[in-house]
Parts: C-alpha cells; structure tokens; sequence
C-alpha cells in the first residue's frame, strides 16, 4: 500500500542531485556482488594495489579495506585514507596524483 507513495517521493528527490539515491532495484545486485563475487580469488592479484579511501565517504565503509588489502595476493599494497572527501575524493586532486607517484616511486 506505501509503494506507491514511497515511489513517488523517491523520484521528486531524484531530481535534487544532492537528495540522488541509489535505485532501490540495484541494492540486492549490488549487495550480492560485493559479498560473494567481489571476494572470489583476490589472492590472484599480483600487481600493485593503491587503495585511497575518504573517511566521510557515504558510500562505502573504509573500515573494510584492511581486510580486503589482506586477502590481496599482491606484495605491493598499501591504502591511503583521507579525513575529508566523499565517494568520490575530488577535494585534492594534487594530493591523490602525489600518493600514486610515491607510491610507485615516480619522481
């Protein structure tokens, strides 16, 4: 009896680009991807894995990364968390193009 309503409240905060949600048909997807595919032979990876990572980022939990970085098989990983940033880190892009050069050693 709600759907019809939940579904128009939802599509009038689609139009607000800062209220933009997720479509709710993707989250049982994307929930099943990251716990069962995502997690499938991350000990096969060898090349060098750079994780960067913002703390008030909304979308996805950095607490989870370490664990994800041990599963790698890579010898080269490291992660790199930002106090500040969202989803998408876009604060400093400088400062991401400075922790990708020291992290492969380019000068």
């Amino acid at each position: 009896m709600l759907l019809p309503v939940i579904n128009l409240v939802w599509k009038r905060l689609q139009k607000i680009k800062r209220f933009r949600l997720s479509p709710i048909g993707a989250t049982p997807m994307a929930m099943d991807y990251m716990e069962k595919d995502l997690l499938e032979n991350l000990e096969r990876i060898q090349s060098p894995v750079l994780l960067l990572h913002s703390k008030e980022d909304l979308v996805s939990d950095y607490r989870v990364l370490p664990k994800f970085l041990e599963m790698l098989g890579s010898e080269k990983k490291k992660i790199t968390f930002f106090e500040n940033g969202g989803h998408v880190i876009d604060d400093d892009p400088d400062l991401v193009i400075k922790y990708i050069f020291d992290f492969f050693a380019i000068n």
